[in-house]
């Protein structure tokens, strides 16, 4: 794990250096940037451990706190891909949702043109004289209205 990470998550690692060894001073927890040769030097400097005994148990420490982030930060990520797959199902729900209402929508306008084209015709069969004013009529109107000046 890199220094970055730990940076990321240093109060988490002041509060495990607190459990771990609680004759540590708040300052000497406070100065902890989750460097393994700081906390070795505090270990050897306050708890008067040889410098050998304070490396192994500072990279120990910190190996275990990493294993121990790992650990948490792939539960954190099976959550997250959990929770991205939930919001992928409600979207595919309204995806389908949205196809359903809209062929509805679809089948109803077709049914409303051919109902008024039935009409349409019908009007024409039974009135052709009244049908073909109309029509001339409608020529008449928008060739004014859209003739050039």
């Amino acid at each position: 794990m890199s220094t970055n990470i730990l940076k990321d998550n240093l109060n988490k690692f002041k509060d495990k250096v607190k459990e771990e060894w609680a004759d540590l001073t708040d300052n000497d927890r406070a100065s902890l940037n989750g460097d393994v040769e700081q906390l070795a030097d505090i270990l050897q400097k306050r708890l008067g451990y040889a410098k050998e005994q304070a490396a192994t148990e500072a990279q120990e420490f910190i190996k275990g706190f990493e294993d121990t982030f790992k650990s948490d930060d792939k539960d954190g990520d099976s959550s997250m891909m959990k929770n991205v797959g939930q919001a992928a199902d409600e979207l595919s729900d309204i995806g389908k949702n949205v196809c359903k209402k809209t062929v509805e929508m679809a089948k109803d306008i077709k049914e409303d043109v051919g109902e008024y084209g039935k009409s349409v015709a019908e009007f024409i069969k039974h009135k052709p004289y009244q049908s073909i004013a109309i029509a001339a009529t409608a020529g008449l109107v928008l060739g004014l209205l859209f003739r050039k000046n």
